[in-house]
């Protein structure tokens, strides 16, 4: 069963979809029900509402096991810069005494400021993730899974997808989806077919998913993910159609966090050394200069020199030079060069250095 607070959030999220495919996320928000407006109702909602920001923003629910985190959830509403109440009309919760929802509406800095401090940080900047899915029913066979087929099982994606912050996107379906890949390939987790077929959606991260209920109603789930040549293979049983997003989303989202979250260190930022190419006008280089400038990975920006159209600079950074380079190329904002030199890749200076920067073409 999906969680009270998260439930109030999710139906929430549903009021802004006209489709299930892609939604913004308000990635500071929390939503939860409550039966008064009284002070005590408000600071439980705002513990719950900060719990879900919190595993959002770090990319993991351990975090909340954190000393620092839960003294900081102890004082919720000080974290808080806005909140509203909403009339529910939901007969679960109206059943179970709630009369309305709260939104609560959390301090970007504040949180962000708390993550570094004591845990990880992941950028509101996420990979972009389409899913495949096909049900094997006893009635149709194998088949593609959309809205108008199974509802509650798209629902419980939409609500997982919100609750850890992952944008997703779904095929169209049509001729074109038809012809390059079939549900019996997605059911055999057939890589080639699966990638090129989605390649058309130019998608961070592929899922695909495959289950089947039995006459028990339980259901049998088998979930592989691609990203960047990397592969998960995973398994579930559940016995509710709407608990298979969690089950498909939670592991790709501990995945990406823990690959794409800010570690903090206990030294001071180290300098990462940048030569970036293509700044053949003012506009790109202050489009190039504001855009790193605003990097949830940097934290310092330094231009030590400029030759033609390429600047050379210096960040700082508590991301690892591989992780960096990670969230940069989310964004496509800039396209990566190979390193220049007739020397092995062994025998080369790491990169990142003054020796052998960073080199990156600036592209938009």
């Amino acid at each position: 069963m999906i969680p009270q607070g998260f439930r109030a959030f999710f139906l929430v999220v549903l009021l802004g979809f006209s489709s299930f495919a892609g939604a913004a996320i308000d990635f500071y928000r929390g939503v939860v029900p409550v039966k008064s407006q009284s002070t005590q109702q408000r600071e439980r909602a705002a513990k719950q509402a900060f719990a879900q920001v919190v595993v959002r923003l770090s990319g993991s629910s351990r975090s909340l096991e954190l000393d620092a985190i839960r003294q900081a959830q102890a004082r919720a509403l000080k974290y808080v810069v806005q909140f509203q109440y909403v009339a529910l009309d939901d007969p679960e919760f109206l059943a179970e005494g709630y009369t309305e929802q709260i939104s609560l509406q959390f301090s970007p800095v504040s949180i962000r400021k708390l993550l570094m401090a004591s845990d990880k940080y992941w950028p509101t900047n996420r990979p972009s993730t389409l899913v495949w899915l096909v049900e094997d029913s006893l009635d149709y066979g194998k088949q593609f899974v959309s809205n108008d087929i199974a509802p509650e099982v798209m629902k419980g994606f939409v609500h997982t997808a919100a609750e850890r912050g992952l944008p997703l996107t779904y095929p169209l379906l049509d001729l074109q989806d038809q012809m390059r890949l079939s549900a019996d390939q997605v059911w055999q987790l057939d890589d080639e077919a699966i990638l090129v077929a989605s390649q058309r959606y130019n998608a961070d991260v592929v899922l695909v998913g495959r289950f089947s209920s039995t006459s028990k109603g339980e259901y049998l789930a088998t979930w592989q993910f691609f990203h960047r040549g990397d592969s998960r293979v995973y398994d579930s049983r559940n016995n509710d159609a709407a608990e298979l997003g969690a089950y498909a989303l939670n592991p790709l989202a501990d995945y990406l966090g823990n690959r794409y979250a800010i570690v903090p260190t206990e030294e001071q930022s180290p300098a990462v050394v940048m030569q970036l190419s293509g700044i053949s006008s003012f506009a790109n280089y202050r489009a190039a200069l504001d855009y790193l400038e605003k990097m949830a990975a940097v934290s310092l920006l330094q231009l030590s020199a400029v030759r033609d159209d390429t600047l050379l600079l210096s960040l700082g950074t508590e991301a690892s030079v591989e992780r960096f380079v990670s969230v940069v190329a989310l964004d496509g904002r800039m396209e990566q060069q190979e390193s220049v030199g007739d020397l092995p890749a062994w025998q080369q200076t790491a990169q990142g250095t003054q020796e052998n920067p960073l080199r990156f073409r600036w592209l938009r």
